[in-house]
């Protein structure tokens, strides 16, 4: 272990919301790192099952903190952040399972250089108990070469510099963090409740020089959409979620692209919808639907989106070309 960097303090914030079946293992797997200095903070978003007091019962040295209400994934992380003291800030989910060597590897390998600001490994499955060598859908290096969405791979075996890494694991430098919270007075942007949070840091984050690496050379593991092999259809989940995911979406790009750059994608986000339209309107007329309720909620907020874009395009660090980096040509 190289013992300067372990004289630096690693939060691990771990958000739970009725994860009993899940979170005993994921906290001892975090309490088994060979990176010692560490401090594992509990955030509850009024969990309804007892883990919340399971877990607080088992390791009392911990730091809990409970919420009243489920103040979802981006405005409960943000409450963990603000409660933490690392010079660096792990976001883990409560159903994943690290190797004991997962934060003093992404610690080294991040301290090399600077302008990293993010950091994570691939993602395997965990299921049913069982830690597999399956690769998740989510896992390897996200870019947004083929569509909006990321999640398209490339070379999983090949450490790189990607637009995003999972949102299960990642490890982010405390100077990334309050660098995009003095440029947005935030953190997480608390809009999108859960979806599409991450992917809205990662362009801010982008967006202002900082690169993420994807870390293939230490992996962890994660229930998540394990259960089903990731291979839920998004026109399968609930209402609610669909038209939650589809204006996040809407949001994302909103906020985040300058005029230049979403009118050089323009072509592709046209016969992007186009096509999506076409397949809900002959697979699923509820997703139809979903959409259009997304779009109500999208122009209700446009006025505050336009707000919180003009305070992220008028402190951009990059140039255009940089930011096509991470789209497909046309």
């Amino acid at each position: 272990m190289n013992m300067k960097n372990n004289k630096l303090l690693v939060s691990v914030l771990i958000l739970n919301w009725n994860g009993d079946k899940y979170i005993h293992d994921c906290v001892k797997s975090v309490i088994n790192q060979t990176y010692k200095n560490i401090e594992i903070i509990i955030i509850d978003n009024n969990s309804t099952d007892g883990s919340f007091e399971k877990i607080r019962s088992k390791y009392p040295n911990l730091k809990y903190i409970k919420n009243n209400k489920n103040l979802g994934y981006a405005e409960g992380m943000n409450v963990g952040i603000q409660a933490s003291r690392g010079d660096y800030v792990m976001l883990l989910g409560y159903d994943v399972y690290l190797p004991t060597n997962y934060i003093e590897k992404c610690i080294n390998r991040i301290e090399v250089d600077n302008s990293i600001g993010i950091i994570a490994g691939p993602e395997y499955a965990w299921i049913d108990g069982v830690k597999t060598n399956k690769h998740l859908p989510s896992s390897g290096a996200y870019y947004l070469k083929k569509r909006i969405q990321v999640g398209i791979y490339r070379n999983r075996d090949l450490e790189q510099i990607a637009f995003g890494v999972t949102g299960s694991f990642p490890i982010i430098r405390r100077t990334l963090l309050d660098d995009l919270y003095n440029v947005s007075g935030y953190y997480f942007d608390k809009v999108f409740e859960t979806g599409w949070e991450d992917t809205d840091m990662r362009f801010r984050a982008m967006l202002r020089g900082w690169k993420t690496l994807y870390y293939p050379k230490v992996h962890a593991w994660h229930v998540g959409s394990a259960s089903d092999n990731g291979n839920i259809r998004l026109i399968d989940k609930s209402f609610d979620y669909q038209k939650r995911i589809f204006r996040n979406r809407m949001y994302v790009i909103e906020k985040n692209l300058p005029s230049n750059i979403k009118k050089w994608l323009n072509p592709y986000l046209c016969l992007s919808n186009i096509l999506m339209y076409i397949y809900f309107f002959f697979i699923s007329r509820k997703s139809l639907k979903a959409i259009a309720l997304a779009k109500k909620e999208f122009k209700e907020n446009l006025d505050i989106l336009n707000v919180k874009k003009k305070d992220i395009l008028d402190n951009v660090l990059v140039t255009d070309k940089e930011i096509k980096q991470y789209f497909k040509k046309f």
